[in-house]
């Protein structure tokens, strides 16, 4: 059966050739072929609906295609660029109830497909160009007529779920050794932003706390090297010399209460495979979690940390923050304007009375962080413009 996908796949490369890629000319007849590719006999057949109605705020709008249950799929012209459209597509997706709420959502512009599911995650699962399909089809498979389970490169609930689950056998192994548990959670906490900045770069160089792991793992304590280690990172003051020297200031107080804690072999064991993650994949979102799964329930409740869902969180902030502001981003039509409203949502404040997981508070930053992408992207299609006919000015005077 693979075999058969396949040169079908390699049929559906070559035909994609032959198009200029214009959305409202060719874009039913390529998702035509890719249906076919995967066995159907066209999108119809498939149970798929074109120029789809989604009513957005008070707004009515067409998405491209439709599968229930399966698929929303928005469809840009050749060359388009498929970051600038994230948040359109997130949008449909956002408006969407019941069996049309689907799990996968694609954003293709005839050469690249980007795969997202947002119940998942924010990043996308997949991203994968036309000519590399016939090695890399499986990323789509969830088109198929045939069950067939996708695999993508870059999916990041896997790597979530893998990670929680070190950290957590650590903080068990810790209460097992009658640690204090409100401490225990700190200490985490410290570790996991340790982890985090190891790799988006905000430590000195790329492997530094791991390989303070492995010195521990020789004949370091961690009860010296990491108690050193978040005091400097609590410290506005750069250290003059030492192991230490270039460790930047972390603020919001992550690191103002220190509690020096030994980990045994076994815990420096788990850590060490916990660091070799790589923790730009792993989604804070869904990391959450870790506080349910670290406190039984009467803790939850004496404490009131609780992680809410990134849907819960979404009814919220849908209507209260996104689309308010995304209002006022498609009203904008001069440069003047756009960069007025990037003023104003650099000012903007977001409260969370009862913050437990801190997660509602990460999903409105992205959100907000997603909002602002839109207005760079307008800006500088302005900026373009204003180039192109400084450029002509000069051009119609030499």
């Amino acid at each position: 059966m693979n075999n058969r996908i396949t040169e079908r796949i390699e049929k559906f490369i070559k035909f994609t050739k032959s198009l200029e890629g214009y959305e409202k000319g060719e874009a039913q007849t390529f998702l035509n072929r890719l249906f076919q590719a995967f066995g159907h006999a066209d999108c119809h057949e498939a149970g798929g609906k074109f120029e789809k109605r989604v009513k957005v705020g008070k707004r009515t709008k067409f998405e491209d295609f439709l599968l229930p249950k399966k698929i929303i799929i928005e469809m840009k012209s050749r060359g388009k660029d498929l970051q600038s459209h994230i948040l359109q597509a997130r949008e449909y997706w956002n408006s969407s109830y019941g069996d049309e709420k689907t799990p996968f959502v694609i954003l293709c512009n005839f050469d690249q497909f980007w795969i997202f599911n947002w119940f998942m995650q924010d990043a996308p699962l997949d991203k994968v160009s036309t000519e590399n399909l016939g090695s890399r089809w499986r990323t789509l498979a969830f088109l198929s007529k045939e069950p067939i389970e996708p695999i993508f490169e870059n999916n990041v609930e896997q790597v979530t779920k893998e990670a929680v689950e070190k950290l957590l056998q650590i903080y068990h192994s810790l209460i097992k050794r009658g640690e204090d548990k409100n401490k225990i959670q700190k200490f985490i906490l410290q570790l996991l932003v340790c982890l985090f900045s190891e790799d988006i770069g905000l430590f000195p160089i790329d492997g530094y706390f791991l390989e303070l792991v492995r010195d521990c793992k020789k004949n370091q304590s961690t009860y010296d090297l990491f108690t050193a280690l978040f005091r400097q990172m609590n410290s506005k003051k750069k250290a003059r010399g030492g192991r230490f020297r270039d460790v930047r200031y972390f603020n919001g107080g992550i690191f103002k209460e220190i509690t020096p804690i030994e980990l045994n072999n076994y815990e420096l064991y788990l850590l060490e495979k916990t660091a070799k993650f790589d923790w730009s994949k792993v989604e804070p979102a869904i990391f959450g979690n870790i506080f349910e799964y670290s406190m039984d329930n009467v803790e939850q409740h004496a404490t009131g940390a609780h992680y809410t869902s990134e849907n819960d969180i979404m009814k919220i902030i849908r209507p209260t923050i996104i689309q308010p502001i995304l209002e006022k981003v498609k009203k904008a039509k001069t440069l003047e304007n756009l960069l007025k409203l990037r003023e104003e949502l650099g000012k903007l404040r977001v409260l969370d009375p009862a913050c437990g997981s801190g997660n509602f508070l990460y999903v409105a930053l992205r959100e907000l962080k997603n909002l602002e992408l839109e207005i760079l992207s307008k800006i500088n299609c302005h900026l373009i413009l204003k180039i192109k006919h400084y450029r002509l000015r000069i051009l119609i005077k030499i």
